[in-house]
């Protein structure tokens, strides 16, 4: 008897250890009522009297909730769940952040990311739903909850939204979903700061089969942050003419240009060394900034023609508000003037920051939708502006080794590379209208004034900068003039 006792007792206790704890609690009220019950009805009458028997309640636990940490942060209420955390694992409640696009929260690193900000949505590499989640999709697919009490079978209500501004008031959420390590700062972001990060709930809740209490619940609510990455200072990142005829054998030396973004800032005080050193009317470049917003430059010119001047657009065609694109304006076919170009030197800044310089040392006029041969070329050249331009030599436009007597030891290639000061084509790409929609360029062959042989002189594509030659009496080539 007492062997079959233990067997069954152990068959209990085995049974017992597969439920929560919070139920378990339950049960052995339960089962202590019963004993009490019994154990009175063992005593006398009598003696009952002298006993007061009190109802044992419910043992109280905690709610269910939920963690993207491993139960380090529990989220039991909206607040939490609209809350975010940092990189250096800093975190940010709904109630603890009072930042403004005035004053935003100073990110930790200068390397951040928008994935290094974490929110309870998860990011669009797990989650295909982005910027979007249910709750109940956080608890049943991610496991992003937990219970203390050891409650199990969770049901959750409600979704949670993310979305992110750029200081413009862009929506780049979708830059976010699909390349969430994107940079928030530094000279490789696309977009500048402060963002604006809104987290944004239902109604919800999240529930566990047993416990007491079994039901977190959350309301609807929303909480916007003010994100700003560190700065060091304001500075030029990029300046970026035409990238077309950029990249591989056109790519130039990697101290000079990078193909996806231009050219680098080879010496901020020394403008003869910074791009352009070459310019036409209506050429126009973009200044990719850091730290400093597009619509915050300004230009001067420090020395030079006063028939060169420059124009100044914040954030072109929505390119980005840390983009400012300077366009040059000068001699053109249509109005040559009659003076001569003198070396041009500008200086960009930022209220007391010099960002940048430049000097222009050749100006161009392309003679506009005109063929001729070359001498016809040669003519209109000597007229131009009274005689101050003269027609083009091969190295005023392209760095290319051509034919015999243009070898270039530092680019053996028959295309130009792209190089500041390297000429005209090799420091702009392609100068067409194409591109540069009000250029008098066509993107065709030019005459230069270098001959080969007595009947022929070179040319040069000015797609390309190849280096070839033609009779001088070939009528269908174009011209343009540089300053002398």
């Amino acid at each position: 008897m007492k062997n079959h006792f233990i067997c069954h007792a152990k068959i209990i206790v085995s049974a017992l250890t597969q439920l929560s704890a919070s139920y378990l609690q339950r049960l052995v009220s339960l089962i202590l009522l019963g004993f009490i019950g019994v154990a009175t009805s063992l005593i006398p009458l009598s003696a009952k009297a002298g006993y007061a028997v009190t109802t044992i309640a419910d043992v109280q636990g905690t709610p269910p909730y939920l963690t993207f940490d491993g139960g380090m942060t529990k989220v039991t209420t909206t607040e939490g769940l609209l809350g975010i955390t940092l990189s250096d694992g800093t975190v940010i409640t709904a109630s603890s952040d009072n930042s403004s696009s005035a004053s935003p929260i100073i990110l930790p690193n200068e390397n951040d990311t928008f994935a290094s900000i974490t929110t309870m949505v998860p990011l669009s590499t797990t989650n295909a739903d982005y910027p979007s989640v249910s709750l109940n999709e956080l608890v049943n697919t991610y496991s992003y909850w937990g219970d203390s009490d050891g409650d199990t079978n969770p049901t959750a209500t409600g979704s949670l939204t993310v979305n992110w501004l750029d200081v413009n008031g862009t929506d780049i959420t979708n830059t976010v979903k699909t390349t969430p390590d994107t940079a928030l700062g530094g000279c490789d972001a696309p977009y500048i700061g402060p963002y604006q990060l809104t987290v944004s709930s239902t109604d919800g809740s999240l529930s566990t089969q047993y416990g007491d209490p079994s039901t977190s619940y959350f309301t609807q609510s929303t909480k916007s942050y003010y994100l700003q990455p560190p700065v060091s200072g304001s500075k030029v990142c990029y300046i970026q003419p035409n990238l077309n005829y950029g990249t591989g054998v056109y790519a130039g030396s990697t101290t000079q240009w990078n193909p996806a973004k231009g050219f680098l800032v080879q010496d901020v005080n020394t403008p003869s060394r910074n791009f352009p050193t070459t310019g036409f009317n209506q050429a126009f470049f973009d200044i990719l900034l850091n730290g400093v917003l597009g619509s915050s430059v300004t230009a001067t010119k420090v020395s030079g023609s006063s028939n060169i001047s420059l124009t100044l657009t914040p954030n072109p065609n929505g390119a980005g508000a840390n983009i400012v694109r300077v366009t040059l304006n000068g001699p053109s076919f249509a109005s040559p003037g009659s003076s001569a170009f003198t070396a041009t030197t500008f200086k960009l800044s930022a209220g007391s920051t010099d960002l940048y310089s430049f000097t222009l040392k050749q100006w161009f006029i392309a003679r506009k939708n005109t063929d001729g041969n070359y001498s016809n070329s040669a003519s209109y050249c000597a007229s131009v502006a009274g005689g101050n331009y003269r027609m083009m030599a091969v190295r005023d436009l392209t760095n290319a080794t051509g034919e015999v007597g243009f070898e270039n030891p530092n680019n053996p290639n028959e295309n130009y590379q792209r190089q500041i000061g390297g000429g005209l084509f090799s420091e702009w790409g392609v100068t067409s209208f194409r591109y540069y929609t009000e250029s008098d360029f066509n993107q065709t062959i030019f005459w230069t004034s270098d001959k080969y042989g007595s009947t022929s002189q070179y040319i040069v594509n000015s797609a390309t900068g190849e280096v070839s030659t033609y009779d001088s009496n070939n009528i269908y080539v174009r011209s343009a003039c540089v300053s002398k």
